[in-house]
C-alpha cells in the first residue's frame, strides 16, 4: 500500500475511546488497531503529545530525518508536539493511546523528562512483559466505572514510569543524581496513599533529611508541598470531569475523611469540593 495523507490513513484505523476522564494531564486513552500495509506520509500533531504502548503486532515510526524505529508488543513510543513523523505498518497492530497535555518538570517531575517539553523528539524504549500484562488486564474490564478509570490510568502510569526509568538521557541533562528520580517514581506510584517522607527515603534507599534536601535542590519545594500540588491538580481534575464525587475523590488519593479532604481542598482553591459540583 502506498503512503497516504495521515487524514486519509487514520480512516483505515479501527479506534475504541477507553477513558475520556483518566488522571491528569492525561485526558483521552484510546486503543487503536492498524491493518497491515497501512502507511501514513509526514505529519504532526499540532497540540497532542501522545503516549504510544505497542500491545501487539510491529510497526515503523519514523521521524524526518532520523533513522526509523521499528515497535512490537512492549514498546514505548513518545510523541511529542509537533514533531514530524511517519508511521508504516509490518503486520497487524493493536497500540494504546494515551493523550496528554504534556507533563511539566515542575509539577510531574521525572515524567516530563519522556512525555513533557523537555523532550523534542521521537523516543523509543522497552518495557518488561510484567507491566504490559497488568495493563492487558486492565483492558480486559469492560466495566466505564470510577474504578476503571482509575486503575487504567496508573497502570498507563506505571509503564510510563518505567519507559522513563529506561531512558534517562533527557532527564540525566536536566537531574545528575538518580535519586531524585527514584524519589518521583515512587511517588507517582503511591499517589492513593498518605504518603510520608520517610516513606520515598526508603523506597529509594536514602535518609529522611537527605530526600528532603534534594527536593529542596532540584524543585524548590519540599516532598510534601509535591505531594500536596499533585493531588491537587488530580483532585481538581476528578471533580471538574463530572462523574467523581468529593467522597470517592477522598478515598481514591488516600485521604482518612471526605471532611478532611474538603478542607485540603478549600486550603489550596479556595472554595469547597462541592462548589465545582
Amino acid at each position: 500500500m502506498q503512503q497516504q495523507p495521515y487524514p486519509l490513513a487514520i480512516k483505515n484505523v479501527a479506534l475504541e475511546i477507553l477513558s475520556q476522564a483518566p488522571l491528569y494531564p492525561m485526558y483521552r486513552i484510546t486503543r487503536c488497531t492498524y491493518p497491515a500495509g497501512l502507511q501514513s506520509m509526514f505529519h504532526s500533531l499540532q497540540r497532542d503529545f501522545i503516549a504510544c504502548i505497542i500491545l501487539s503486532g510491529k510497526i515503523c515510526f519514523q521521524e524526518q530525518q532520523k533513522a526509523p524505529l521499528w515497535c512490537t508488543r512492549g514498546s514505548t513510543l513518545s510523541i511529542p508536539n509537533q514533531c514530524t513523523y511517519r508511521w508504516a505498518i509490518n503486520e497487524d497492530t493493536t497500540i494504546l493511546h494515551i493523550h496528554h497535555k504534556g507533563y511539566e518538570l515542575r509539577n510531574h517531575g521525572i515524567l516530563s523528562s519522556l512525555f513533557g517539553e523537555i523532550n523534542r523528539h521521537l523516543k523509543l524504549t522497552k518495557i518488561k512483559e510484567n507491566y504490559i500484562d497488568d495493563l492487558s488486564q486492565q483492558l480486559g474490564d469492560s466495566n466505564n466505572s470510577l474504578i476503571k478509570d482509575l486503575d487504567l490510568s496508573l497502570a498507563c502510569l506505571q509503564v510510563m514510569v518505567q519507559a522513563v526509568k529506561n531512558i534517562r538521557t533527557n532527564w540525566d541533562k536536566y537531574h545528575t543524581c538518580p535519586l531524585i528520580s527514584n524519589c518521583l517514581a515512587y511517588i507517582e506510584s503511591n499517589l492513593d496513599r498518605n504518603i510520608k517522607i520517610k516513606d520515598i527515603a526508603k523506597a529509594a534507599h536514602s535518609s529522611p533529611t537527605k530526600v528532603f534536601q534534594l527536593f529542596q535542590q532540584e524543585l524548590e519545594l519540599s516532598p510534601l508541598q509535591y505531594i500536596t500540588k499533585r493531588k491537587t491538580q488530580i483532585a481538581h481534575h476528578l471533580l471538574t470531569s463530572g462523574r467523581h464525587n468529593a467522597t470517592e475523590v477522598a478515598k481514591l488519593l488516600g485521604f482518612n475523611s471526605p471532611s478532611y479532604f474538603s478542607r485540603f481542598f478549600k486550603k489550596n482553591f479556595g472554595h469547597k469540593p462541592s462548589d465545582i459540583l
